[in-house]
């Protein structure tokens, strides 16, 4: 039966009122590190839950210090969420040929009822669309992923009992090649636009049953390609393999 009530926190998504208004948030902006092989630009993130930023090589790593749900004893479930949207733009010829999300939630349950009952959960989506290839601009419709979770989005303790750890989550790689093969457009993705949405559960019923979610790391990564050597166009391979003809038949005498 308490399993029921986890299905209605995913329901309760977008019933939820957001979080409060968004305060002056440390990572919006521009970051790249002078090292790195690409620049994340535009950064902005909603309710300024992810905390300061900072770019290492080619990866943007966030710090929250504030971003969690929390619930003791309390009929109702605690909710958090905020999203981030960036940019991801290469450097000079390079081309951008994955990306990867990863987050890491640190959770804590207990109850001291031996009815009691407390649970977290947590969704985490990203969009992708690319938004320049090859240095041309194109308007390529956005794909979704989920952030899954090992071993699961979900963490409980039910009766008496105490439990925490970490719930580490990612995408994976996502193949930026595949996704403009599928889109029919030719060549390599240079500007790359991300919007990740996190929204954390909590709830507790019982005496001294707490539940609480948090966010305890997020980043993001970029692997690049480069230099970047483009394919010749057919009209120019066959104009090289008729040349390489001609020279493969010239007499024996004038080689």
């Amino acid at each position: 039966m308490r399993w029921v009530v986890l299905a209605k926190l995913v329901l309760a998504v977008g019933l939820t009122p957001l979080s409060p208004d968004r305060a002056a948030a440390a990572t919006d902006g521009d970051f790249a590190d002078p090292s790195g092989t690409v620049s994340f630009l535009n950064v902005r993130d909603e309710h300024g839950l992810f905390g300061s930023a900072h770019a290492s090589a080619d990866s943007l790593d966030f710090s929250p210090r504030d971003f969690e749900a929390r619930c003791a004893s309390c009929p109702d479930q605690g909710v958090s969420r905020d999203s981030l949207t960036l940019d991801i733009q290469a450097r000079g010829d390079r081309r951008i040929g994955y990306v990867k999300v990863r987050e890491a939630l640190d959770y804590t349950l207990q109850s001291f009822d031996p009815d009691g009952f407390a649970a977290v959960q947590a969704f985490v989506t990203i969009r992708i669309a690319i938004t320049e290839i090859d240095g041309r601009a194109v308007d390529l419709p956005s794909k979704a992923y989920f952030v899954e979770f090992q071993p699961s989005s979900v963490a409980s303790v039910l009766g008496s009992g105490m439990a925490q750890g970490v719930l580490v989550g990612s995408t994976g790689l996502v193949d930026l090649r595949a996704l403009v093969d599928e889109s029919g457009e030719i060549g390599l993705a240079t500007r790359v636009r991300m919007q990740l949405g996190t929204v954390l559960f909590a709830f507790a019923e019982g005496d001294g049953s707490v539940a609480r979610l948090e966010v305890g790391d997020a980043d993001w990564t970029a692997w690049t390609m480069g230099p970047y050597q483009p394919v010749p166009e057919p009209s120019t391979s066959l104009l090289m393999m008729l040349g390489l003809a001609a020279l493969s038949r010239r007499p024996r005498w004038d080689r």
